[in-house]
């Protein structure tokens, strides 16, 4: 799957690099773990949260970030299902958040 120079061709996915830059890793593929897990292994629970609502929500960052922990937990206890007015459209958005993302969000 390379090309006609014999280095290979652009990677199909954003979590693998070709390098020459270092040389413990010069013309090698490097894969990096997905986003998720990175920010989990970070402890980075702000960004795991925002980006676990930003992929079961599918709102526009501006909508991600003014998010209030009200809008998605009442009490001590995360909903299941949320419901968001759009900054632009000015649509409700209804969504579910997910185990995973209720799991952060409670963190």
């Amino acid at each position: 799957m390379g090309s006609e120079s014999g280095q290979p061709s652009a990677p199909v996915c954003n979590r693998h690099l070709w390098t020459t830059s270092q040389p413990e890793h010069a013309g090698r593929w490097i894969s990096y773990p997905p986003h998720r897990f990175r920010l989990q292994l970070g402890h980075h629970t702000r960004d795991l949260v925002l980006f676990n609502l930003g992929i079961d929500s599918k709102l526009r960052g501006c909508d991600l970030v003014a998010l209030r922990v009200r809008d998605v937990a009442q009490g001590d206890r995360v909903v299941a299902r949320a419901i968001v007015m759009q900054k632009k459209t000015h649509h409700s958005v209804k969504f579910e958040i997910t185990e995973q993302t209720r799991e952060a969000v409670g963190a």
